[in-house]
């Protein structure tokens, strides 16, 4: 818990970028109801654009959501009706092959559909077996991580909301690795920083004392 409270106070005090976008995010969710094809066009691109997913067909992955929503679009009732939405909407199909593309389905899927739905991205897989080593893949590679996230919220016995856990398995995915991998501008100056609230947040995010 301490952990998770940690990576809320980074993002909310430290973070102005990624929490700009998450404000920005929910404005266009009040604003922009529904899933039409004008809404989920302007909503699609907010995410691809905000996210910097680079989804370099996006037109195509526009077409997926409006097919796959159907002509009478609802969001889903359940986390197991949104994860199969996503499981629907992240394969394009490039020269008769399926490439999956998980990260831009689920952050769509979050923000608009449901918000049980955990997002997935390189670092919070990092997260993820960090806690519990090599992931057995056993149906799809998102269904797999969201019954992980889903697991690991349970066995740790947090209350915290999906987003919260997000914000969480991001951030200390890239802590855990800041020193091997490129990070954007943002993250890496707040893992240079000599703040000392801002050291304090870190070493909560990754369960250390602080030194003194």
């Amino acid at each position: 818990a301490c952990q998770i409270a940690a990576a809320s106070e980074i993002h909310e005090n430290h973070m102005p970028g990624w929490a700009g976008t998450d404000r920005a995010l929910a404005l266009l969710a009040g604003s922009v109801p529904g899933l039409d094809p004008d809404a989920v066009t302007v909503k699609a691109a907010a995410v691809d654009r905000l996210y910097y997913t680079r989804h370099y067909r996006l037109g195509d992955a526009i077409d997926k959501i409006v097919q796959v929503l159907g002509p009478d679009p609802a969001t889903p009732e359940t986390s197991d009706e949104a994860i199969a939405l996503v499981e629907a909407i992240a394969p394009i199909e490039v020269g008769g092959k399926n490439r999956w593309h998980w990260s831009f389905a689920s952050k769509f899927g979050h923000w608009f559909l449901h918000a049980s739905l955990p997002i997935y991205d390189y670092w919070a897989i990092r997260a993820v077996t960090h806690h519990f080593g090599r992931i057995s893949w056993r149906t799809t590679t998102y269904r797999d991580f969201a019954e992980h996230v889903c697991a690991l919220r349970e066995a740790s016995g947090l209350s915290c909301t999906t987003r919260e856990m997000d914000r969480y398995l991001w951030l200390s995915g890239m802590y855990r690795a800041w020193d091997k991998l490129g990070l954007s501008e943002e993250v890496a100056r707040l893992f240079d920083s000599d703040d000392p609230e801002a050291r304090r947040a870190l070493a909560a995010l990754r369960g250390e004392t602080p030194s003194a």
